[in-house]
């Protein structure tokens, strides 16, 4: 399934110690999104991916396959805390990303600034994290059959 990593992936974030007291969940639906957020979140959920054949060739036969991945990173923090809020739960979300074993596949790392947000009533920062790893593929032999 598509979502899988990124299902495991927030499951991990939420039993790290860097991130203790705030709700880790899936991106809010729009409109959908509690009003005014009252803790500290992390939304997580996948931002798109792209095979990358050339550099997983060796492990071709072996039915891997080399997929970079977007993971899309939105924190909120509550109005009382403040902009610089969202950053420092940013932070703490990378080291939290990297201690979950995506350390060695990070390719890249970026977010904007904070800013408010009135429809969740709390500071947004968006951001985003691409990592490389290896999957199994569900068809090993395109169009093989007997």
């Amino acid at each position: 399934m598509e979502q899988d990593w990124a299902d495991e992936l927030r499951a991990q974030l939420a039993q790290r110690a860097e991130l203790a007291g705030v709700d880790v969940r899936a991106p809010f639906l729009p409109g959908r999104q509690p009003f005014p957020l009252k803790r500290e979140t992390v939304t997580a959920g996948e931002g798109g991916r792209t095979e990358s054949p050339a550099l997983g060739n060796s492990l071709a036969a072996d039915g891997l396959r080399l997929v970079e991945a977007e993971l899309a990173v939105d924190c909120y923090a509550p109005r009382q805390l403040g902009g610089g809020a969202c950053a420092k739960l940013f932070r703490r979300t990378c080291a939290a990303l990297a201690q979950c074993g995506l350390a060695p596949s990070l390719r890249a790392v970026r977010c904007g600034r904070p800013e408010f947000d009135a429809q969740a009533g709390a500071f947004h920062l968006a951001g985003a994290v691409t990592a490389a790893f290896y999957t199994r593929q569900e068809n090993a032999e395109e169009g093989g059959g007997a």
